[in-house]
């Protein structure tokens, strides 16, 4: 039996899994575009990338942030405040004890 003739497994939904997708530079904007899509969620700062545009690097942190949530905003993925994300993450409030 050759491979083309054995059965692929049925794919499984991404929604609910964990997935990483990483990008530098100029494929950032795409693979942001792609993960949200595939219902992942996008961390973004200048620790990844310095890069905003061609010829712009990035002064702070929170262009690209801004960035991400109107990518997200767009694609109808509007990014989650910070009460929701932690609970999402199962990340508790250390300033709450």
């Amino acid at each position: 039996m050759g491979a083309r003739d054995e059965k692929l497994p049925e794919p499984k939904p991404l929604v609910g899994r964990l997935m990483r997708a990483q990008a530098t530079f100029f494929e950032t904007f795409p693979i942001m575009a792609a993960a949200l899509s595939a219902g992942g969620h996008l961390r973004v700062g200048m620790e990844d990338n310095v890069v905003f545009a061609r010829g712009q690097v990035v002064q702070h942190n929170d262009e690209l942030v801004v960035r991400a949530a109107e990518l997200a905003t767009l694609m109808q993925r509007p990014p989650l405040g910070t009460e929701a994300a932690r609970e999402l993450l199962g990340v508790k409030d250390c300033r709450t004890r």
